[in-house]
């Protein structure tokens, strides 16, 4: 019987530690931010405590994140066309946008951004190789659109013109096609 008591005691230590260990500063401040955002709370001046020293809700209340409705395109089934869905996003960003693509199927899970930056109203990115395994799987069309529904995703939602893109910092080469020049959207 205490040898029972003593490994129920065990697992509940066990328990207690991991359910201490996932709230960290960040977890609580995160949740503290989505609850001040769904409170309604639309106040961005600094407020101040007494000593003078920022409050944490100051802090949060100038850190306010803004949602975007993003549109993420994919080749249809038949790869004949563009489809497209709606999502909301919080903060846009290509990588956020990368994953949202993944989850929609227009690239594969492993597809990763090793750079990216819009330099003159052009997107640079940099992906790494499954990029490049998932367009040299696909035949010509399903190639030609892959690449305009990544630049057509990203370019309407990161407000840029054209998109130039590499694999590892080099020019993608297909068997198809030659990537390299930026790439705009409704082009092929």
């Amino acid at each position: 019987m205490r040898k029972k008591k003593l490994i129920f005691a065990g697992l509940l230590a066990v328990a207690a530690a991991a359910g201490l260990a996932g709230c960290s500063k960040d977890t609580k401040q995160a949740e503290k931010t989505t609850a001040e955002t769904a409170a309604g709370k639309e106040n961005t001046t600094k407020k101040k405590t007494a000593s003078g020293k920022k409050s944490d809700a100051a802090e949060t209340d100038s850190k306010k994140t803004v949602v975007r409705e993003c549109t993420i395109y994919a080749p249809d089934d038949n790869v004949e066309t563009l489809i497209n869905g709606k999502v909301k996003i919080e903060d846009v960003t290509a990588g956020k946008l990368l994953k949202e693509m993944i989850k929609m199927g227009t690239l594969e899970e492993g597809t990763r951004i090793n750079s990216f930056q819009i330099k003159k109203q052009t997107a640079y990115i940099d992906f790494n190789k499954a990029f490049e395994k998932t367009l040299r799987k696909m035949g010509s069309s399903g190639e030609v659109l892959t690449v305009q529904a990544v630049t057509k995703t990203i370019c309407e939602n990161l407000d840029a013109k054209a998109m130039k893109f590499t694999v590892e910092g080099k020019v993608l080469e297909t068997g198809h096609n030659i990537y390299d020049e930026p790439q705009r959207p409704g082009e092929e």
